[in-house]
């Protein structure tokens, strides 16, 4: 998760500030990613700070039409089976 790694830019925020908001950000990106039900780890690969990949889900969210999450759906199905899931889910 990046968020915790930021160097700073045209909009740099004076040092005490900026780590009190990315940590609020580390903490929403968090919240949000276990109300959607998301998988996201970091795998270092070197020592330097830029060393490392992301092991993500990869997930398409269905959504009432007020923006409520009803119910993941996996990507990695055909059209025909996301179609048949979201016939049941809307019955």
């Amino acid at each position: 998760m990046r968020c915790a790694r930021h160097n700073g830019g045209p909009f740099t925020i004076p040092r005490p500030a900026r780590l009190r908001t990315i940590q609020t950000i580390c903490k929403q990106i968090a919240q949000i990613a276990r109300e959607y039900r998301v998988y996201y780890a970091e795998h270092r690969t070197g020592p330097g700070p830029n060393d490392y990949s992301m092991d993500h889900s990869s997930v398409l969210y269905l959504m009432s039409p007020t923006g409520a999450f009803i119910a993941p759906v996996r990507a990695d199905q055909s059209g025909e089976e996301i179609a048949a899931n979201l016939k049941k889910l809307m019955s």
